[in-house]
């Protein structure tokens, strides 16, 4: 039963378990998540998945590296932004300065499909949660 609940804990299935725990935060979905819902969703060879998946982040990589600028219709923009140099301080000791080199960072901007896609969802969560939550029956 230890070596079951192990097992559960990390996301595995186990003989005789009710169920499967996710090994990732309650809400968040990892590389992994998302290949296995793939798999469900395609019924495609999981290794065929995962390759896919890894070589489409490769490529994203990439083409960051390359200052390149990665579109998806829908979904968003990834792309490489120049932060400049700056004066900052440091937290331990406010006193003290300390110059921040110029860098590049990746950043992604998310498509308005899809950011409008997300805020109607959350607000039909939202109110359909309230609605169950706190309401009385009609006839009354």
């Amino acid at each position: 039963m230890v070596a079951c609940k192990r097992l559960i804990r990390v996301g595995l299935r186990c003989r005789g378990a009710k169920r499967v725990v996710s090994s990732a935060k309650e809400g968040s979905m990892t590389k992994a998540d998302l290949v296995e819902e793939i798999v469900r969703r395609t019924g495609l060879p999981k290794k065929d998945v995962a390759r896919t998946v890894d070589e489409f982040l490769e490529a994203i990589k990439k083409a960051l590296r390359a200052q390149k600028r990665v579109e998806i219709r829908g979904f968003g923009t990834f792309k490489v932004k120049k932060r400049e140099k700056r004066i900052a301080r440091n937290p331990k000791r406010p006193e003290q300065t300390v110059e921040v080199p110029e860098r590049l960072v990746p950043v992604f901007k998310v498509s308005k499909q899809l950011r409008e896609k997300v805020t109607m969802e959350g607000r039909a969560a939202a109110s359909g949660s309230e609605a169950t939550a706190g309401s009385a029956p009609a006839d009354q």
